[in-house]
């Protein structure tokens, strides 16, 4: 199985893995390569569909240089094989192994960095101190939310998913949310409006909206939500708004006393 799924020197390979030829390959310090190759093999496999040949040919041109550099494989260590075949044989399974070890590596780096790019998004995102949704444009159903805002509805984030997320807007406040939304959408431009939501008992409290558009990586329309809750803020506006009315009337009674 391991000669079917090897590369251009296939047939020299199967013809070289012998008994015989396997105890020169040791003698001449090269049968460690072997394992390699076949470990490696289904690894190959799984990434040559997206690496560009380019990036291939990059790679074999640096295991290329390596092998002429290298003092490891030479004419002297290979006297056993008497064949200009298996020379070239053990040419190629020599480059093969450096050029796997560099897409191993490359992998290696890869992962490290989509880790520390996870790692990142959940501070960001899931971590925030303000809620986050993803709703659907088409369905305006919740697609994302962050753990802030199921905190501020009082529900399991779980729960979220798949809600209308008019379910949690006081009807009178309805209104507000769809000529918001209607602004977002004929100007593409973050928009802001105050509005009253709902926990998930029914308690109401002020959040500002803001939000934007967005497209998923499959192409569905989404609007980027943030929430604040702005609920202290609006009692503070209250209080002081009666406080004025107060002295107002207060003015206008010693006006009317002076008179």
């Amino acid at each position: 199985d391991l000669v079917c799924r090897a590369t251009p020197f296939t047939r020299s390979l199967k013809c070289f893995l012998t008994d015989e030829h396997s105890a020169r390959l040791k003698g001449a310090g090269l049968i460690s390569a072997l394992p390699l190759i076949e470990r490696a093999l289904g690894g190959r496999k799984m990434t040559g569909k997206t690496e560009s040949a380019d990036r291939a040919a990059e790679l074999r041109q640096r295991a290329l240089a390596i092998v002429q550099n290298s003092s490891s494989l030479t004419k002297g260590g290979v006297e056993a094989l008497s064949s200009e075949e298996n020379w070239q044989m053990l040419h190629e399974l020599r480059v093969h192994q450096i050029e796997l070890e560099m897409q191993n590596e490359e992998l290696r780096r890869a992962q490290l960095e989509l880790e520390a790019s996870r790692n990142r998004y959940f501070e960001l995102y899931d971590l925030a101190p303000v809620g986050y949704f993803s709703v659907c444009e088409t369905t305006g159903r919740i697609l994302q939310a962050n753990l802030a805002a199921a905190t501020l509805l009082d529900m399991a984030r779980g729960e979220l998913i798949n809600q209308p997320v008019t379910r949690f807007i006081l009807r009178d406040d309805q209104d507000t949310y769809y000529q918001h939304r209607r602004r977002l959408m004929s100007t593409d431009e973050i928009q802001w409006c105050d509005l009253r939501m709902l926990k998930h008992d029914g308690t109401p409290f002020w959040a500002q909206m803001s939000a934007t558009t967005a497209t998923e990586a499959d192409g569905t329309p989404v609007l980027r939500i943030m929430l604040n809750d702005i609920s202290e803020r609006k009692r503070v506006e209250a209080e002081r708004l009666l406080l004025d009315q107060a002295l107002q009337h207060k003015n206008l009674e010693l006006e009317d006393a002076r008179r």
